[in-house]
């Protein structure tokens, strides 16, 4: 059975990665994404922040699209820990009039000299990745991730581990969301 996903985002990246995280499970899989607004900062600055910009996208993919079972939100954002700027991708995953998962990829470590333009000047993480590398719009392919790493790792790969995450829940519902005795 096709199983039909909305995704709160155009971005390239972001929907070969959830595409890539579905077709592990449902195998025929067919994909969909919608602009929608996270309302959050462009730049999120905190998991929470993060987090809340999957659920709005996941929330409005799903509205968006009336034949979508599922809507999946993912928000890529900066959340400081221990005197690091860590990079991170959030996902949410809401099943249509069902469970709801959560979910976060692998982070990294962020140039404290970007961190320091991204806050004094207002810029979003891949404005300031291609100010200093001569990339164009580095968000929508490797990402920065896949600069760090010279293509080991790559955008489209934290999508996938967000998203694969937030699935967790939502394939064991009755783990999840049964009610205690």
């Amino acid at each position: 059975m096709r199983v039909v996903v909305g995704v709160g985002s155009a971005n390239p990246s972001k929907i070969a990665g959830v595409e890539k995280a579905f077709k592990r499970y449902f195998g025929d899989v067919v994909v969909k994404g919608f602009r929608v607004e996270s309302g959050v900062a462009r730049q999120p600055f905190s998991l929470g922040e993060i987090l809340r910009g999957a659920r709005n996208r996941a929330l409005r993919a799903l509205e968006a699209c009336g034949e979508c079972a599922f809507g999946v939100g993912v928000e890529a954002g900066i959340f400081a820990v221990d005197g690091f700027y860590m990079d991170t991708q959030a996902a949410v995953v809401v099943k249509r009039g069902g469970a709801e998962g959560v979910g976060f990829s692998s982070s990294f470590a962020v140039p404290p000299f970007i961190v320091e333009e991204i806050l004094s000047e207002g810029l979003e993480l891949e404005e300031a990745v291609d100010r200093h590398f001569g990339t164009r719009n580095v968000g929508e392919g490797e990402g920065f991730v896949g600069l760090l790493t010279r293509g080991v790792v790559v955008r489209e790969d934290l999508a996938e581990q967000a998203v694969l995450m937030a699935l967790i829940p939502v394939l064991n519902e009755e783990l999840y969301f049964r009610k205690s005795r």
